[in-house]
């Protein structure tokens, strides 16, 4: 009796297509929203998605840093928790492209990147190897890649878990 109530309880349903539809229209005016606050004022929209960039960050580096930590502890209990943390950190693929935006109004948004400030300012001029827009694209790049690639290696393992059910993994 037992079993037949668990199977009716962990049944995989699908979501409403009513509610698809809604995320779908929700997600279309959203877009159209943030291009035409680029167009009024990109300025203040780079501010703005830099802040929403780094939320997206701490939620994606966040979900990585806790599944890291459950695979050094060797926390077996975890695993249908860790599917969760999976998900939220999903996100860290779509963090270059928010990041684009910021990128392209880096002269709105950091005083260095402006190249007469990079000549005149002293501590800007000691540290203009760092601070230039080659340099930060470069560095934001590589730490994209390393964040992907760390959060697909442990997707693939999760997911031989999956299919395995084997506990090292």
């Amino acid at each position: 009796m037992s079993s037949s109530l668990n199977t009716d309880i962990y049944q995989k349903r699908e979501l409403p297509t009513g509610l698809n539809k809604l995320g779908i229209i929700l997600f279309a005016i959203g877009l159209v929203l943030v291009i035409a606050a680029y167009l009024i004022d990109s300025t203040r929209s780079a501010f703005d998605n830099v802040i929403f960039l780094m939320f997206m960050t701490s939620v994606g580096l966040g979900s990585l840093f806790l599944i890291c930590i459950e695979y050094l502890g060797g926390a077996v209990w975890s695993t249908p928790f860790r599917r969760i943390a999976e998900f939220f950190g999903s996100v860290l693929f779509l963090l270059p492209l928010i990041a684009i935006p910021a990128y392209m109004n880096l002269h709105g948004l950091y005083h260095w990147s402006h190249p007469e400030v990079a000549a005149t300012d002293e501590v800007i001029k000691v540290k203009s190897s760092y601070l230039n827009p080659v340099s930060f694209g470069i560095r934001t790049l590589i730490f994209y890649a390393i964040w992907i690639f760390f959060y697909a290696v442990i997707k693939r393992n999760s997911s031989k878990q999956d299919v395995t059910k084997d506990q090292k993994l």
